[in-house]
């Protein structure tokens, strides 16, 4: 508001000056006349055509019911040039207010591109860059933490199953030769008692001939 006061009584001087110049030289090119010269011809013509008693001047009323015209008009022009002139400021500082939106407007997209530049969605949620990363590699490492886990863990139990198979194996191996043994030890004593019940027979076969 104050700027549009200081805008519009800046362009009210300028005016006034420059009309007061373009009157002043107009009038010294040009002859007097109550209805052809400028605002101040005009007060001189009217001085001039006065007449003069002592320290008094009388002014015919013609004249000064025609000077109040061209004061009049003029001063209707004026305001006329002052209005549109208040208009046309008003105009600017509209065209202003609307340059000052569109301005907003633009750093607020500008502001929202760059953060959308500078960020991602990771599961629905808007991060900035960094954070997105810092996540990011976190996950990696946990899963390359996981994976290690895994080829440990699967390593650990390759080799405990080898040695198991290989314990596994040796109790067969020895189970194996456990059982050929005792199954020989078996047969040993099945033949010895065979070997005996043949003696026996035969012992009693002999004692029944000598009968």
């Amino acid at each position: 508001m104050k700027l549009t006061k200081l805008i519009l009584a800046g362009a009210f001087f300028v005016f006034i000056s420059f009309f007061s110049g373009i009157t002043h030289l107009h009038g010294q090119t040009t002859r007097l006349s109550i209805d052809e010269s400028n605002i101040e011809g005009q007060f001189n013509y009217v001085l001039q055509k006065s007449d003069k008693i002592e320290d008094s001047r009388i002014v015919k009323s013609w004249q000064l019911y025609r000077l109040k015209t061209h004061v009049l008009d003029s001063l209707a022009e004026i305001q006329g040039k002052l209005d549109n002139s208040h208009q046309l400021v008003a105009f600017k500082q509209q065209k202003i207010d609307s340059l000052n939106t569109l301005l907003s407007k633009t750093n607020e997209k500008l502001t929202a591109t760059v953060q959308a530049k500078n960020s991602l969605r990771l599961f629905g949620i808007q991060m900035e860059k960094s954070t997105y990363k810092s996540i990011m590699w976190l996950i990696i490492a946990g899963l390359a933490f996981c994976l290690f886990l895994f080829i440990a863990l699967f390593k650990r139990s390759n080799i405990v199953t080898v040695q198991t198979r290989k314990v596994l194996e040796e109790t067969q191996a020895e189970f194996e030769a456990h059982r050929k043994r005792a199954l020989a030890r078996e047969e040993q004593i099945v033949r010895k008692l065979y070997d005996e019940l043949n003696k026996y027979k035969n012992k009693v076969g002999q004692g029944n001939k000598i009968s």
